[in-house]
């Protein structure tokens, strides 16, 4: 994945969360929805999406929370404009294919 015109590795998990989160950012995603959504029906503490959540902020320098804003005890949403969400989030899938 390229950040900032950077090769950066992600790793699966971390990123299948990303993909989830830009394709539903324009709401809260609650806890349990996104370990449902990425973890399915694996048992993890709520601690495996804290982790998970701090590495794709490592990968995309989000150490602000200006990409991915924390709504404490509640979940996380993707807040970063994009200047054309249909076609970030198809380059996400064809980076997922690759």
């Amino acid at each position: 994945m390229l950040v900032n015109g950077r090769s950066r590795q992600i790793q699966p998990r971390p990123f299948d969360l990303l993909v989830y989160l830009i394709e539903h950012r324009e709401r809260v995603l609650s806890i349990d929805e996104l370990l449902d959504a990425i973890w399915g029906r694996q048992i993890v503490q709520p601690s495996s999406l804290t982790v998970a959540i701090n590495r794709i902020r490592s990968v995309l320098e989000d150490g602000d929370g200006e990409i991915i804003r924390t709504h404490h005890r509640v979940g996380y949403r993707f807040v970063a404009e994009l200047d054309d969400a249909d076609a970030a989030i198809a380059l996400v899938h064809h980076a997922a294919d690759c």
